[in-house]
């Protein structure tokens, strides 16, 4: 899946694309500055660092082996679909810098 990156006042918003027909609820705002999504994961934003972080995880801290990591792996093949939102995308946010709005990527594909 491609990754969109794009520069905004300043800071990178980044989204990996899923795949027309993916549909994911949003997280749901729990106070003004904590979100937690359907797997149960808290994110908090921080006007110190004007991020929102991750701050408390459901899945469990696993130690990573080269096993974990194959050589060759299996490849399902690629979905056309993710590039529909970054052709529509990257266009507008080239030809909107005075929104504070650039593209560091020329290319999806």
């Amino acid at each position: 899946m491609p990754i969109a990156h794009f520069a905004v006042d300043c800071d990178t918003v980044s989204a990996i694309i899923a795949p027309r027909g993916i549909v994911r609820e949003g997280p749901r705002r729990t106070d003004e500055k904590t979100w937690e999504d359907d797997a149960g994961r808290v994110y908090r934003y921080s006007e110190t660092t004007n991020e929102i972080t991750l701050v408390r995880s459901t899945e469990p801290h696993r130690a990573y082996s080269p096993e974990d990591f194959p050589l060759n792996p299996k490849v399902p093949p690629e979905d056309k679909s993710v590039y529909e939102v970054c052709d529509a995308v990257l266009p507008s946010a080239q030809a909107t810098p005075s929104h504070g709005a650039r593209s560091t990527t020329t290319s999806w594909r």
